[in-house]
């Protein structure tokens, strides 16, 4: 799928590339620990209201955790704004 002219990655392709990028820098135990800890919040939630919170506050953690510079957008709701746009 695309929005505009980015392509939106799948959640399959995301996590592969967030993976692979971890490996680069050494830290791909760390970021799986960080998968399964959501993993098994959303495994016991069965309301859908806190399972979009908790995916939230998984992307942003893994987001931070990368120290990703650019803004974090989920289901085209701002989660983050890039790391520039704060200092501003």
């Amino acid at each position: 799928m695309k929005i505009g002219d980015k392509k939106v990655l799948s959640e399959v392709e995301m996590r592969t590339k967030l993976m692979n990028y971890a490996k680069n820098l050494g830290c791909d135990q760390e970021l799986k620990m960080i998968y399964e800890k959501y993993y098994r919040l959303l495994r016991n939630c069965k309301n859908e209201q806190e399972r979009q919170a908790i995916g939230a506050m998984g992307v942003e953690e893994v987001h931070k955790f990368l120290d990703m510079k650019g803004e974090l957008v989920v289901d085209g709701k701002l989660i983050l704004p890039s790391k520039e746009e704060k200092k501003g």
